[in-house]
């Protein structure tokens, strides 16, 4: 009987790990899209903006 609980236990450690494993891989992909997109739109917003002035201020 000891033997089974030990078998059940292990597989659902096991189990738990790969759950735990899965888990983590999606929220490190979640966030590498996350920061990704936040570079691309600080990016973008960085270079479509308006000149200061449109006339050409010389001396």
């Amino acid at each position: 009987m000891a033997d089974t609980r030990d078998k059940v236990g292990r597989a659902g450690v096991f189990l738990a790990g790969g759950v735990f494993k899965i888990a983590l891989y999606i929220c490190i992909i979640v966030f590498l899209i996350w920061i990704g997109k936040s570079t691309y739109q600080f990016g973008y917003d960085v270079f479509n903006q308006q000149a200061m002035s449109l006339v050409k201020v010389s001396r």
